[in-house]
């Protein structure tokens, strides 16, 4: 028999962390890994993909509250298609023409659109899309459960951790988002920490690997990225508070980290960080996401099955995005009272409290009152953390909540085993979602003109066209699905504005609202050098009689869309 590293390091007397080297699980490690993957992979495809899953090419799998999904189908397209064609996949001019546009600060997630791109191209943005969607969940349990059966060397225990993870709540919110969904290489860059201190991965593999998986994070998300650095610090200080006779080896595995930090610097310091840093937006964005009330870490923002919507209406009273919940509560309770004892435990909720208090962002909010500051205030001076939304940083916990559960179930004996299977099985089932349709499972709006490839017989290659449409961001999608065959003056890239010049005009061209006067829509025209507009048919009545005082004349009305020219 023989000690797993973490256990020797914290308690030598902890009895989970005991691994007989005859364990059923020994030398079948990548295939009881992959029926944890298929397993977290049907979960998704069950409690998000719904009957959806047989049209990915024409329905949403996510939530259609917002213009996001539309963006992200666009960058899905963008980056592979700008890479292809020898163009800088960080500088467009296809939106918001003739002025170029800055990438740098907006969630692109280049990482994602390439490894999709054959999937984009074969069939589409929005099967990618999906695609991504349900990897998502069954991607970060699959990665927790790697750390967690590492820590604990039982399948069923890292199983249910990797729940925890992989379908927490933060998962769930950025279902839409796959720049925040994607948040697998978290779990993994712990696991490789986890496999060098216990000296199953050779120095230069674990520095190289380090890079690498820095790299993926980077590429997926230039948020994630620069919070993991911060609390993957914040845990390594933790881990050498307590490590005592063990140390030194800390000490040299951490500096081993900054080498393929350095690796990774190489890679994307020069074409990206430097950029990034350059460019940096001056103000915060978003500051009303910013702060959270503690009340909001009991109630919910969305709907779950069990709690049903009583605790959705408790928790629209309070401000925040950080709800845990009263089972994962109730967990976090049975393992400090059964676990207290050992340091790696105390140490553990410690590094989840702190991530939650820096979760509640730079102000404590009670009652609906902004009161005092808190330590989130001070990370936001950071020039890579200023725009971090701070409830993200939950993140941080539920992978902290995924290592509880699984070393929790791992050292139940006798009774105990019961009573923490009947605990972590109900915090399972308060966490599932419930799934309402809309704004889920939405079909897919795009007029034919663009699928169909009519565009091609009425538009000229690279004519900066104005596409005007029901919502907005859907021309980002339409635009995507024609393959860039033209530009267009206006576009959305996500809240984050830095590069785009503010635009009046640009958000009133959709939907029903207020329009612009004749004479101010061709001024507009005319300095965005527009030769063409494309109206959706079902906003067309609305905007016509502006299109004809700005001197455009309808030339035809073809797949579900109307084509105007100057007249």
């Amino acid at each position: 028999m023989r000690w797993h590293y973490t256990a020797r390091m914290s308690d030598a007397a902890t009895d989970a962390m005991l691994v007989d080297a005859s364990s059923p699980w020994r030398g079948r490690g990548a295939l009881t890994a992959l029926g944890a993957f298929v397993i977290y992979l049907m979960a998704s495809v069950v409690v998000w993909g719904g009957s959806t899953v047989t049209r990915l090419d024409t329905y949403y799998i996510t939530r259609q509250d917002s213009p996001d999904p539309y963006f992200f189908r666009w960058a899905m397209t963008w980056v592979p298609w700008a890479i292809a064609h020898g163009r800088d996949p960080l500088v467009t001019d296809v939106i918001y023409a003739p002025y170029p546009v800055t990438l740098t600060w907006v969630t692109l997630a280049p990482g994602p659109a390439i490894a999709m791109w054959p999937v984009t191209r074969a069939f589409g943005s929005l099967v990618s899309y999906n695609v991504l969607t349900l990897l998502a969940p069954a991607l970060a349990g699959w990665a927790a459960f790697l750390l967690c059966r590492r820590l604990t060397h039982r399948f069923w225990a890292s199983l249910a951790g990797g729940l925890f993870f992989g379908f927490s709540t933060f998962i769930a919110n950025q279902m839409n988002h796959p720049n925040l969904a994607l948040a697998f290489p978290i779990p993994l860059l712990v696991y490789l920490v986890v496999r060098r201190l216990e000296g199953s991965l050779r120095r230069w593999t674990f520095i190289v690997l380090v890079g690498v998986t820095l790299v993926a994070l980077w590429s997926i998300s230039l948020e994630l990225f620069a919070t993991t650095t911060v609390f993957g610090g914040i845990a390594m200080l933790i881990a050498l508070i307590i490590a005592r006779e063990d140390r030194p080896k800390l000490w040299s595995t951490t500096l081993q980290i900054g080498v393929g930090y350095a690796i990774a610097g190489a890679v994307v310091f020069v074409p990206y960080l430097l950029p990034a840093l350059q460019t940096a937006p001056q103000a915060v964005m978003r500051d009303n996401e910013r702060s959270s009330d503690p009340l909001q870490l009991f109630f919910p923002e969305n709907r779950y099955v069990v709690e049903g919507a009583w605790l959705q209406e408790m928790g629209a009273r309070y401000k925040g995005h950080v709800y845990v919940g009263f089972g994962i509560i109730a967990v976090l309770i049975g393992f400090a009272i059964t676990e207290w004892r050992r340091r790696w435990a105390r140490a553990l909720l410690v590094f989840i409290g702190i991530c939650i208090l820096f979760a509640m962002g730079p102000t404590l909010w009670v009652g609906g009152r902004a009161t005092i500051p808190l330590p989130m205030s001070i990370l936001r001076k950071l020039p890579l953390l200023q725009q971090a939304i701070p409830s993200r940083i939950i993140v941080f916990a539920y992978l902290g909540v995924a290592v509880v559960v699984a070393t929790w179930l791992a050292a139940a004996r006798g009774r105990g085993v019961w009573i923490r299977v009947g605990v972590v099985l109900v915090a399972i089932t308060l966490g599932i979602p419930a799934i309402q349709i809309p704004p889920w499972h939405m079909p897919d709006a795009t007029p034919a003109f663009f699928p169909d490839g009519s565009y091609r017989s009425l538009i000229t290659a690279g004519e900066t066209v104005l596409v005007i449409p029901r919502q907005a961001a859907q021309p980002m999608s339409w635009q995507a699905t024609a393959d860039f065959w033209f530009r267009m003056p206006n576009g959305y890239v996500g809240i984050t504005t830095q590069g785009v010049t503010r635009d009046p005009v640009n958000g009133r061209l959709a939907g029903s609202g207020r329009l612009p006067s004749g004479e101010e829509l061709r001024t507009w025209l005319d300095r965005h050098g527009v030769t063409a507009i494309v109206v959706e048919d079902v906003v067309l009545g609305h905007f016509e009689p502006a299109l004809e005082a700005a001197g455009f004349g309808l030339v035809q009305q073809i797949g579900g869309v109307s084509v105007w020219r100057p007249v």
